[in-house]
C-alpha cells in the first residue's frame, strides 16, 4: 500500500479507521530522541498552532504511535512529547510523526423561545 505525503499531510484513500470514515492525519514534525523513560520528543515543523493534549500520533505508515502528553520549549518552535502505547516502540530519530485532529463539534443550536400572546393594551381616547 503506498500513501502519498502532501503538503505534510497524509491523504489516505485507502486507509480507514475501525468505523470505516477517513483518517486525515496532520504533520507534527520529527523525531528528536526517545528518553529515559520512554517517551518521545517531537520537534515541530512548520506547524501554524500547537495541537492539543490527548490526541492521536502516528507514524509515516498511519500506524498509531501513542498520544500527545506535553508541549515544551520556546512559543516559536515547541517541542510535543509523545506517550507511547508501550515502551518497545522504536522510531528512528528523523522520522515524521503525524497527529489526527478530531472531528469538529457542530454548534448548538439556540432554542427560540415562544413569544407569549400578549393582548394590545387598549388606546384611551
Amino acid at each position: 500500500m503506498c500513501n502519498t505525503i502532501e503538503g505534510g499531510t497524509i491523504n489516505p484513500a485507502a486507509l480507514s479507521n475501525t468505523k470505516g470514515a477517513l483518517l486525515l492525519l496532520k504533520k507534527l514534525g520529527r523525531v528528536l530522541h526517545k528518553t529515559s523513560s520512554g517517551l518521545i520528543v517531537v520537534s515541530t515543523e512548520d506547524i501554524e498552532r500547537v495541537p492539543r493534549l490527548n490526541l492521536p500520533v502516528y507514524d509515516e505508515e498511519a500506524r498509531r504511535i501513542g498520544v500527545i502528553l506535553d508541549v515544551i520549549g520556546p512559543v516559536e518552535k515547541p517541542f510535543i512529547v509523545v506517550k507511547p502505547e508501550n515502551r518497545e516502540i522504536e522510531i528512528p530519530p528523523g522520522n515524521l510523526l503525524f497527529f489526527r485532529e478530531p472531528p469538529k463539534k457542530p454548534k448548538p443550536r439556540k432554542k427560540r423561545q415562544r413569544e407569549k400572546h400578549r393582548r394590545k393594551p387598549r388606546r384611551r381616547g
